[in-house]
């Protein structure tokens, strides 16, 4: 394996960890400061990042048969989750009756319905070249919180706020990411993660993370469209700049999580119904602490090396990679 998977695998790892404790700490967010305060920091990044590898990993979009690939990959995988979120919801509520939306993604599954809607912009926007391509996707998403009708619906406002850095990771190269593998790049990312961490510590309580979802029409912040639009060119430029600290940061060579990175989906798509449980109980009862936020961050690692294992994967591809299962079947009716 090369090096530069290697340095990628690695990034899908924290990434995934980093997303899970994210979602850890989310229902503390309004009773403990220090949990908002490392929450947005988180938020400014973790997705934009996970994001910029989806984008580099999205080659030969023109190649025969890559759209029904892609369609393959994401669209029936999405609707056999969808479904079994919303069973699961179904009992954890004890709702009267199942109620099945499609169009609505559940939670952590708007992801999936993004990856192909963010394949099908790429073919039409990287006839640009990567200035005026990047320009118009930022205008695209500055434009989009002006309407009421674009939010949860379809993911289509998560698409086209994300959708810049996906853009900025098709047209990444290795190349440039090793401009910033030097000890000097490495002290200023220290540096600024640091007093990123501190400003949104002492600054979050003044903050709505629920900006950095992306997900929301300005309106639903009670704020003009003028003062919508320079929010979310602030964030672009925070989590631009922390996704560069981020990729600064990534250790390159192979470590003990190398190989569990490569199957960070499966932790990203399953770890949200271990949450929803989690949330129904009485945990929560007994976070009361910032210190408490150590204990999540441990339990988020130790999430993300049982839901990145082989053991899971072997257990949950049907679901997960349902493409998979067909063309296996496919392959053993050959051999029969």
């Amino acid at each position: 394996m090369p090096d530069r998977d290697y340095y990628f695998d690695n990034a899908r790892f924290i990434l995934i960890t980093l997303i899970i404790a994210g979602h850890l700490l989310e229902p503390s967010i309004y009773s403990i400061p220090a949990f908002r305060g490392a929450y947005t920091f988180l938020y400014i990044f973790h997705i934009p990042a996970f994001v910029v590898i989806s984008g580099h990993f999205a080659k030969n979009i023109r190649q025969k048969g890559k759209l029904r690939r892609i369609f393959m990959r994401t669209v029936p995988s999405y609707i056999l989750l969808q479904t079994a979120y919303a069973v699961l919801l179904f009992y954890l509520n004890g709702d009267s009756r199942l109620n099945l939306n499609f169009i609505r993604p559940i939670w952590v599954l708007w992801y999936l319905p993004a990856l192909f809607l963010w394949y099908l912009m790429l073919l039409v926007i990287s006839r640009l070249r990567f200035f005026p391509a990047l320009i118009c996707s930022l205008l695209i998403s500055l434009s989009a919180g002006l309407s009421s009708w674009i939010g949860y619906d379809f993911t289509l406002s998560r698409a086209l706020v994300f959708f810049p850095y996906y853009l900025v990771g098709y047209y990444l190269d290795i190349e440039q990411l090793r401009l910033m593998w030097n000890k000097h790049a490495r002290a200023l990312a220290v540096t600024i993660s640091v007093a990123a961490l501190g400003f949104t510590l002492y600054y979050a309580t003044g903050f709505n993370p629920r900006v950095l979802y992306g997900s929301s029409p300005y309106s639903f912040f009670n704020v003009s469209p003028l003062e919508g639009m320079a929010t979310r060119t602030g964030t672009y430029a925070a989590g631009f700049l922390m996704v560069l600290v981020f990729f600064s940061l990534v250790p390159r060579g192979r470590l003990f999580f190398t190989s569990m990175g490569a199957r960070s989906i499966y932790a990203y798509v399953l770890h949200g119904a271990l949450l929803l449980i989690m949330r129904r109980s009485r945990v929560y009862d007994y976070i009361d602490t910032g210190l408490m936020g150590f204990l999540l961050l441990a339990l988020a690692l130790a999430l993300a090396f049982l839901l990145t294992s082989r053991t899971v994967e072997r257990l949950a591809w049907p679901l997960v990679r349902p493409a998979d299962l067909s063309a296996w079947f496919s392959r053993r009716g050959k051999a029969q």
